[in-house]
C-alpha cells in the first residue's frame, strides 16, 4: 500500500486537533481504526494494513465525534436538532480546513 500523508491538524470551532498515524498494532488491539482524545485534543488514525479510502472514512468519521461533542449535541436530542447542529458544525469545519476536506475527497473514493 502508498504512504498515506495524513493532514497534521484539523480544527473544529474553537479546537485544533493534532492528527496522527496510529500504529497499526494499538488500533487493532483497540478494535477500530481511529480514536479521538477529547482531552489532549489528539485524533488517531490508522493507516498501515488499510486501504486509503479506509484511513480517511475513519478521518472524516472522528472529525464528525469532535463536531457532535462540540456543538453540544446530546443523546435524547431530537433528529431535526441533531441533524441542525451537526450540519452547522460540519459546514464551519469545512470552511476551516479546506485541505483537510480536499484530502479526505481524493482518497474516499473506492478503489
Amino acid at each position: 500500500m502508498a504512504a498515506v500523508n495524513l493532514p497534521k491538524r484539523v480544527r473544529i470551532g474553537y479546537r485544533s486537533y493534532r492528527v496522527v498515524e496510529w500504529p497499526e498494532h494499538e488500533a487493532r488491539a483497540a478494535g477500530r481504526y481511529g480514536e479521538t482524545d477529547r482531552l489532549s485534543h489528539v485524533i488517531r488514525i490508522q493507516v498501515r494494513g488499510v486501504p486509503v479510502n479506509q484511513a480517511a472514512e475513519t478521518l472524516l468519521h472522528e472529525i464528525m465525534h469532535c463536531i457532535y461533542e462540540g456543538q453540544g449535541v446530546h443523546q435524547g436530542d431530537d433528529e431535526e436538532r441533531t441533524v441542525s447542529a451537526v450540519s452547522i458544525g460540519l459546514a464551519s469545519a469545512m470552511v476551516s480546513n479546506p485541505d483537510v476536506f480536499a484530502w479526505i475527497a481524493k482518497r474516499i473514493r473506492p478503489l
